[in-house]
């Protein structure tokens, strides 16, 4: 069984959708909105990929 890959995303990135624009399936599903809290994951509902918010330190 393969691990799927976590992509990490920061607030450059924000709003979050899937298939992002960078990837050359961005037609095998609709584009999905989701949601997601720093240092949480959330996954596509469609594809299962699944993205990481890294926030920014604070000093």
């Amino acid at each position: 069984m393969h691990k799927k890959k976590v992509t990490e995303i920061t607030e450059k990135d924000l709003p979050l959708f899937c298939p992002p624009k960078d990837q050359n399936f961005w037609a095998m599903h609709p584009r999905v909105f989701l949601e997601v809290a720093a240092g949480n994951k959330v996954s596509c509902p469609y594809c299962g990929s699944t993205y990481k918010f890294i926030a920014p330190h604070s000093n």
